[in-house]
């Protein structure tokens, strides 16, 4: 994943299988989290991402601004619930989700459970519905269930997703 989390979570994918998403939002100014002014990330062979914080979320930096604004959610031990909201063309508010883990020691950022995986669902994360059809969507009523699920994955020794060099972070 080049774009940082923006590839695996963009703005068509919602409309995609294998998100995690949700009816309401679980992350907002009002409850949010801020581990920092900014951050500059890379991928392996890539080019820096940077995230900045815009009043009471953050945005892209630069030609990476897509639209959408970014919350966290910390849930203790440099993991967090991060929301990626957008306004759609129809006026709806769309909402995506992954965790990361920030280890400012170790000078990285993971990326867990961007894309719901078949465990996710047998372990209590509920399908979506649309029209009465059940989708390949994965629906957050509240962040606890799949945290804890990336817990466990971590304690597993489960890889990350993605992982990401942190270059620059205030």
């Amino acid at each position: 994943m080049q774009r940082w989390i923006v590839a695996a979570l963009a703005p068509l994918a919602v409309l995609l299988s294998g998100c995690f998403t949700s009816e309401l939002p679980l992350i907002d100014g009002a409850n949010a989290d801020y581990p920092f002014r900014s951050i500059s990330v890379r991928a392996e062979g890539g080019e820096d991402a940077t995230l900045v914080r815009e009043g009471d979320h953050y945005v892209f930096a630069g030609d990476l601004d897509d639209g959408f604004d970014i919350f966290f959610d910390d849930f203790g031990g440099g993991l967090y619930l991060m929301r990626l909201a957008s306004v759609a063309e129809d006026g709806t508010l769309q909402s995506l989700y992954a965790v990361v883990l920030l280890d400012q020691s170790a000078g990285t950022v993971a990326v867990y459970r961007s894309i719901v995986r078949d465990e996710d669902f047998a372990a209590g994360i509920r399908h979506c519905v649309h029209d009465g059809e059940e989708l390949y969507l994965a629906c957050l009523d509240e962040p606890g269930r799949l945290i804890g699920i990336v817990r466990a994955a971590i304690a597993a020794g489960e890889a990350p997703e993605d992982i990401y060099a942190i270059t620059a972070m205030d």
